[in-house]
């Protein structure tokens, strides 16, 4: 796709440089006219609906939904800029070169309008984390989540480090970002036993209860755990790297310094919070 968009650029370039110098003149004056900026009356996020909890889809009353952490924060950001939020799915492997082909389309030779969808999207929010290649190819965010593993264990562990994952029984909340890290783990780790539970309270439970040997669960969610029960503590795993989740937004955009700032007021007034419980087995 983007070798046809250059192939008609260079046809383009060898057919201007033929055309009469009055002609070539008139055309440069005419672009030198400053159109009127389109009047935003909407945002659109691109994602991927098949990274629970981050984006999936939910059967509620009979009725196929979009869910997920990055769907209800889409609409707090969209709803402190002022705009109703509207949802593409693409394939993942589309959501970047989306991006890019958008820029390519402000050009003066915009490519295939076929290969774009019908709404030009603003942003893209699945999960993604900024690594060194994505930043080459598109802007990003601030992280607006951290990801970070915790192992909840008795107080009285004596089985060695929690955060080996050596043991037979570990709990997670399906769907959560620990429960698709614990059965990656399983693969490479076939004694261990990865038992899933509907919500936190119910996994502290079990793991009180000598059900379970440990419980994998969301930094933040873990400490908070700790907190409310009694004879457990924690141990944190490694942070991934790079750190955590950002916004994808396409080259140059302007909206990349409006997003930032919802995100840091939606930070500051706990609402990012607010979701990170509901999302990620918050009590």
């Amino acid at each position: 796709m983007e070798r046809r968009w250059f192939l008609i650029y260079l046809a383009a370039g060898a057919i201007s440089s033929h055309l009469p110098a009055a002609c070539q003149s008139v055309q440069s004056q005419s672009q030198t006219v400053a159109e009127p900026p389109a009047v935003r009356t909407r945002l659109v996020m691109a994602t991927a609906a098949n990274y629970p909890p981050y984006e999936f889809t939910q059967t509620i009353d009979s009725e196929t939904r979009l869910v997920g952490f990055d769907i209800d924060l889409g609409h707090a950001i969209a709803d402190i800029l002022g705009y109703p939020l509207e949802i593409v799915e693409l394939a993942f492997e589309d959501l970047l070169p989306t991006l890019q082909a958008q820029a390519a389309a402000s050009s003066e030779l915009a490519p295939p309008a076929e290969s774009l969808p019908e709404s030009p999207i603003d942003f893209v929010m699945a999960g993604l984390r900024p690594t060194q290649r994505r930043q080459q190819l598109v802007d990003f965010s601030h992280i607006y989540y951290s990801v970070r593993h915790a192992v909840v264990v008795p107080q009285d562990w004596a089985q060695g480090d929690p955060t080996d994952l050596s043991y037979l029984r570990v709990g997670v909340i399906a769907p959560s970002a620990q429960a698709a890290f614990a059965e990656r783990q399983a693969e490479i780790t076939p004694e261990l036993n990865v038992v899933t539970f509907d919500n936190t309270a119910t996994l502290v439970e079990a793991l009180q209860a000598a059900s379970l040997d440990a419980i994998l669960l969301d930094a933040t969610v873990a400490q908070i755990a700790v907190e409310q029960s009694v004879g457990l503590r924690a141990a944190f795993l490694a942070a991934d790297q790079p750190l955590g989740a950002a916004i994808a937004l396409p080259p140059k955009s302007t909206l990349t310094r409006d997003i930032n700032a919802a995100l840091r007021e939606l930070q500051a007034n706990g609402k990012i919070a607010q979701l990170v419980g509901q999302w990620f087995g918050g009590l």
